[in-house]
């Protein structure tokens, strides 16, 4: 399932210190818009032994480190390798920051 199904494509990290409870975006930062690449560019379906490698290395994506100090991260994932209308995410790690 590497490159294929509900695995996030693009998607956009917002964060907030003090999200509204509504559900709304109006007190979200957008941080970043992000794409995952795959490492071949074969098409969908094709996995090579790169893209399994790079899937199983995981990706690494950064944020600007003047960003303001936040408290809540949100994600809107935008598009899916497969077009799914769902989205599954195996695993996050966050680390790093800075000191005020």
């Amino acid at each position: 399932m590497y490159y294929n199904g509900a695995n996030p494509k693009r998607f956009k990290v917002y964060g907030s210190v003090n999200p509204n409870p509504n559900g709304s975006w109006d007190s979200w930062e957008l941080l970043g818009e992000f794409e995952s690449v795959k490492p071949s560019g074969t098409a969908l379906g094709t996995v090579t032994s790169a893209d399994v490698a790079k899937a199983e290395e995981g990706e690494e994506y950064t944020f600007d480190i003047n960003s303001p100090p936040l408290r809540y991260l949100r994600f809107q994932t935008t598009e899916t390798w497969g077009n799914a209308q769902n989205v599954y995410i195996s695993e996050m790690a966050f680390w790093g920051g800075r000191v005020n």
